[in-house]
């Protein structure tokens, strides 16, 4: 408590009774809310909706897995071929909540989430609370200083953004870095401004974007009293903000390279409007209960207590006398409600970006905001309060018990409607779909380096993460766009920035690695069962490749796939894979062979497009088809508004079988088996619209020879580790090429007989390295950017700097 301690700011007996309620009382109104959608420990549902359920909830459960067999502190095969670590796990590893989550089961992850959450909303009671306890020169009843911190923890926007906890711990800390800059303007050192900031950064750097643009705001309404800005404090201020990320660079420079390279956050939304909607809708969101969907631009979160509203209008009365401080005042709330309708100034309060989902994070700081506006009230509230007499107690017990189940009520109405809206996971649902998937990747006893595929019974977008496997799905706000692009246009299910393993054939399996695949019956045509526990079911592909194998020189090419076929072929992800084949193993055949077809449309309102197809089976084998995704102009015409793509289905003469899309992205369905001349009628239909179907038969034999063609060649692994490969390939000839199945981005340090080796992009994708001479080589590969040393150079800079101005004596003797 060193650092908040003034010549007269040490917290007494009461004031730390206040701190410790306004930390439990939130959480006890949280839980109660939660309880009433029947989200409570064992109860029938969990806390897992939405993004919480497919994001963050897999970064928590995977820490445990960091470190070990192939995911180490840089670099994870979790998902997606691989990725980077620090980019993606910048939001969790270093809230020290989430390491609590490494001692628990998979079974109780849902439990612990529970208590995090309700945690951090304790904690953004704690937060306010010490605000307002340290502030110098400012009222600290306790009755206010509980009531106040749980508005601010129980406001709207934390009940509305738990599902993503990030955010949730840097909306604590703000309270903490305002103090700060009070701290500043009061001629004190800057440490709280730095360690809160600082902290804030660690949390979640696109939060603590928005806190550094609220802390000019509200340095300015601090020094409106003075009609003046004090220059010195406030480069005091922008001194230690610079610091901060100083000493955050190490983390800050490679999540700028993923977010640049790979294009994160590619709005999905409109942003060639001027307004998103008129400024008068805003002023309903003040309201309790108002509710508006978060994966949409809808409306802002700004409940924070009726009191609070009335409060802070009352001190805008009472302190008439401070007109400039009033002017302020209004010109800050003004400035909110034009960033909440303005698209180019909500652009620059989310880094210059429309978020796809959770739009307004920093309505948050409106909230803080109209607080602090309220606290200002209390002196002369207590004045007017007191006069009243022996029934003054009565009049603050009504009133704390009016802000407490008004706060409770909101939260429940919002919990209630996320219910409806995006459904919490049901806990008998999720026990049974964990234990099924646990016990089906247990039962793989493999030694070597392998990936595994999650078919149309995964549990969702990040088993890797969930089950500690080498995946292909991946869900996350960092990405690699022309990797996942690639994948979908090969047939995996792919859409922004998810990937899928649904949809891969055998060929686009034994070419990305994928030994084993997780997936029910009528969805593959691999026949070597390993495990059957149904639903889930493990096969066995024998004929997968290794992380790397030489490839043809003379025949691969920088075109990407759709420039490699005619226009009648654009968008068949079979005759994609012809095309990558017939590249990799310098081999002119066709593994997928088109046959012909008649379809039929069925009129059915509930689908976007409803078909019946009999397919030309003269010859027989192992069937695929593949259904081309739709133009713009057909998903505008055909597709309905309400549609999210969950519902499709596809049946083979009478049988279901896999659909024929998935996940908002067609994919490649396998048939089935079938007799030469044996009919072969599909009936599909899917709320996503899809456009003209290809079939064609799996020819083994071309298969077989392409695939013995890379096996010939292929990196024998000898260690992997901690993200890093060890191996050896023998090149037949000069100037050859190994092809690694990883996605091409920098820093990769790859040696061949240790001499570290520049490598290029295969279809802006996959990475490809030069070998010149035949024979054996040793190759090593492990992943450390280079923008990680000089991070970790700029970071212990800062660091020094800061120590120097905050806690060295002779500093302290001089002027900033």
């Amino acid at each position: 408590m060193a650092l908040f301690r003034g010549r007269k700011n040490n917290i007494d007996g009461k004031r730390a009774v206040a701190v410790i309620f306004s930390f439990f009382i939130p959480m006890f109104i949280a839980a109660l809310a939660y309880y009433n959608s029947g989200i409570y420990p064992g109860g029938p549902n969990t806390i897992l909706i939405f993004d919480l359920k497919a994001q963050y909830y897999p970064l928590y459960t995977s820490l445990r897995y960091l470190g070990r067999d192939d995911s180490g502190f840089l670099y994870s095969f979790f998902g997606a071929l691989g990725s980077d670590i620090i980019s993606e796990y910048s939001w969790v590893i270093f809230d020290p909540l989430a390491w609590v989550t490494v001692f628990f089961s998979l079974e109780d992850m849902p439990k612990i989430i529970y208590f995090i959450t309700l945690t951090k909303i304790g904690a953004c009671g704690l937060g306010f609370s010490l605000f307002l306890t340290f502030r110098k020169n400012h009222n600290k009843d306790c009755f206010f200083v509980v009531l106040f911190s749980c508005c601010y923890a129980l406001m709207s926007y934390n009940i509305m953004y738990s599902m993503a906890l990030p955010l949730l711990g840097v909306v604590a800390s703000t309270p903490l870095v305002m103090l700060g800059v009070e701290k500043i303007l009061d001629g004190e050192k800057g440490g709280v401004f730095f360690l809160f900031f600082l902290f804030s950064l660690f949390l979640c750097f696109q939060m603590a974007y928005i806190v550094g643009i609220f802390s000019v705001i509200y340095f300015i309404y601090c020094e409106s009293d003075r009609r003046e800005i004090n220059i010195r404090a406030f480069s005091k201020m922008m001194v230690f903000a610079l610091l901060a990320v100083g000493v955050y660079m190490p983390v800050f420079l490679p999540v700028m390279k993923n977010i640049v390279g790979a294009r994160f956050g590619e709005s999905t939304q409109e942003t060639t409007r001027l307004f998103w909607f008129p400024i008068w809708k805003v002023f309903g969101q003040f309201l309790s209960g108002k509710y508006d969907p978060i994966d949409v631009v809808g409306l802002p979160s700004l409940f924070c207590g009726t009191l609070t509203v009335v409060c802070a209008v009352y001190s805008m009365v009472i302190e008439r006398a401070k007109r400039c401080k009033i002017i302020v005042a209004l010109l800050v709330f003004v400035f909110y409600l034009i960033s909440f309708c303005c698209v180019p100034l909500d652009m620059v309060w989310h880094g210059f970006n429309v978020p796809s989902g959770f739009p307004f994070r920093y309505s948050y700081t409106l909230c803080f905001f109209i607080l602090v506006l309220a606290n200002e009230a209390t002196p002369s509230l207590k004045k007017l309060v007191n006069k009243s007499g022996s029934i003054s107690k009565i009049i603050y017990a009504v009133a704390m018990l009016f802000a407490l189940v008004e706060l409770y009520l909101n939260a429940s109405t919002l919990i209630a409607s996320h219910h409806l809206t995006y459904r919490y996971e049901l806990n008998a649902g999720y026990q049974y779909s964990v234990s099924k998937i646990e016990d089906a990747v247990n039962s793989i006893d493999d030694n070597d380096f392998y990936r595994i595929a999650s078919g149309r019974l995964s549990y969702g977008p990040n088993d890797g993460k969930i089950f500690g496997y080498n995946g292909l799905n991946r869900f996350s706000s960092f990405y690699h766009k022309e990797m996942l692009d690639m994948m979908g246009e090969l047939g995996y299910a792919q859409t922004a920035k998810t990937l899928l393993g649904t949809g891969g054939t055998p060929l686009t399996d034994s070419i990305f690695g994928v030994r084993y695949r997780l997936a029910g019956e009528k969805e593959t045509s691999y026949s070597d069962i390993i495990e059957n526990d149904w639903p889930y079911g493990v096969y066995y592909n024998e004929d997968a490749l290794s992380l790397g194998y030489i490839v043809d020189k003379e025949t691969i090419t920088d075109k990407l796939l759709y420039d490699c076929v005619g226009e009648e072929n654009l968008g068949n992800a079979l005759e994609y894979q012809n095309v990558l084949i017939k590249e990799l193993s310098g081999l002119d055949k066709s593994v997928f062979e088109e046959i012909p077809f008649e379809i039929r449309e069925i009129e059915d309102e509930e689908y976007a497009r409803h078909v019946e197809i009999e397919i030309n089976n003269e010859v027989g084998g192992d069937i695929w088809g593949f259904f081309r995704l739709p133009t713009h102009d057909e998903k505008v015409r055909y597709e309905k508004k309400s549609s999210n793509g969950a519902h499709a289905y596809a049946k083979v003469n009478g049988i279901e079988i896999s659909p024929v899309t998935d996940y908002l992205s067609t994919v490649c369905v396998y048939l089935g088996n079938f007799h030469q001349g044996e009919r072969i009628i599909l009936e599909g239909a899917s709320e996503s619209y899809f456009s003209i179907p290809w079939f064609a038969r799996f020819n083994e034999a071309a298969y077989d020879e392409s695939i013995e063609r890379l096996k010939r060649n292929e990196l024998a692994i000898n260690e992997h580790a901690n993200g890093k490969i060890k191996g050896t390939v023998v090149s037949e000839k000069d100037d050859e090429m190994l092809l690694l199945t990883l996605p091409y981005i920098d820093g990769y340090k790859i040696r061949v007989d240790g001499k570290t080796i520049e490598y290029t992009d295969y279809k802006r994708s996959l990475v490809l390295v030069p070998i010149e001479n035949p024979g054996q080589h040793n190759i090593e590969i492990l992943y450390f950017p280079s923008e990680l040393l000089i991070g970790i150079i700029v970071s212990v800079l800062s660091l020094a700097i800061s120590w120097i101005m905050i806690i060295t004596p002779s500093f302290r003797k001089k002027e900033f």
